[in-house]
């Protein structure tokens, strides 16, 4: 059975440049309180509410490119510029 490594750094669990991105970004949430790598291999995120959040390293990094894919599209730069113009960003 592999080990559980709880509130790891991004560059300890991924190789990564776009995972290590994203996972940074995520444990930054106020809401995480714990997060890392499952004894099954499993990238994990617990929440205050009770939540737990798990994904394969496979799925977070096809999570982290389709988010990354979202943030550089035209569509969401619209949408960026509507907050920013109505003074709600």
């Amino acid at each position: 059975m592999k080990k559980s490594v709880k509130n790891p750094k991004p560059e300890q669990i991924f190789r990564n440049e776009l995972a290590k991105k994203w996972y940074a970004e995520i444990i930054k949430n106020d809401d995480i309180y714990e997060h890392g790598i499952d004894c099954n291999g499993n990238v994990y995120f617990a929440f205050l509410n009770g939540n737990i959040n798990r994904s394969s390293r496979k799925e977070f990094l096809n999570y982290c490119k389709s988010h990354e894919a979202y943030i550089n599209s035209e569509e969401y730069k619209e949408l960026e510029a509507g907050y920013k113009k109505y003074g709600m960003y």
